[in-house]
């Protein structure tokens, strides 16, 4: 015979097993990715995981000051840039006074630009462009990043080591609305290098809103309006500020 209580206290056991199955599967992810970030594979899968991670989590990872949350860079793909003119003609030496920078989607890495042996990027090198490439945190709010990578490209473009005659943007998807976002913060501080840029590309950016970053935003607003699933709530609350972002723009 049905019982309400006896319904109530199998859904609780049920929920109580599954919560602690997924935290036992949390910590065994998180040592498993420690040991491949810090031990194992190569550059690009190392960047890649640490890519997700940062999409996913990025805002939380900055506020628990983890040692997993990436900061913003320029980048060559290969080192971290130093803004300093000395530090550029030593690590650029045949830097072109044509710039064109590539800023990477949701969840990737500057090392993401190859597709089918073809680095996007690099393929601009015989042009007469040198290429850069951004790195940072995805799971930020657009906005944070884009401001920052205004100021960014400002002192880049101070203290490259020719005079800049172009600069391209070349974004692709989240990449695409943090170089939209640098131009306007770059208008409203007055920095000086949006007078270098001659192009935005953008590459399947999602200037009215990710398809499926709104289904998130769906699945959310069911969750807070349906009584049964509000044990689920706090999976929707694990959500970064960017992929938020990207349901909202």
């Amino acid at each position: 015979m049905f019982s309400k209580d006896n319904f109530s206290k199998k859904f609780q056991g049920l929920m109580n097993d599954v919560n602690e199955r997924l935290k036992q599967n949390t910590e065994l992810a998180q040592s498993t990715i420690k040991q491949f970030v810090e031990n194992g594979g190569s550059s690009y899968p190392a960047a890649a995981v640490m890519a997700t991670l940062n999409g996913l989590f990025g805002d939380t990872l900055l506020e628990k000051k983890h040692r997993f949350a990436q900061r913003m860079s320029i980048r060559d793909q290969k080192q971290d840039l130093v803004l300093e003119k000395s530090q550029l003609v030593r690590q650029l030496p045949d830097a072109q006074s044509r710039i064109i920078l590539c800023v990477h989607g949701w969840c990737m890495s500057d090392v993401q630009w190859t597709r089918k042996g073809v680095d996007h990027g690099r393929q601009f090198e015989k042009f007469g462009y040198t290429p850069l490439y951004l790195r940072y945190n995805t799971g930020r709010h657009i906005s944070e990043n884009g401001e920052d990578f205004s100021h960014f490209l400002e002192q880049l473009i101070s203290e490259w080591p020719c005079e800049v005659k172009e600069l391209v943007l070349l974004g692709h998807s989240m990449g695409g609305l943090v170089s939209r976002s640098a131009c306007y913060y770059a208008s409203q501080h007055q920095h000086a290098w949006l007078k270098s840029l001659t192009t935005l590309v953008t590459l399947g950016s999602p200037h009215n809103g990710a398809p499926l970053a709104k289904l998130a935003c769906w699945l959310d607003a069911q969750i807070e309006d349906t009584s049964s699933l509000k044990a689920f709530s706090s999976i929707a609350d694990v959500r970064s500020n960017g992929s938020r972002d990207l349901s909202e723009v």
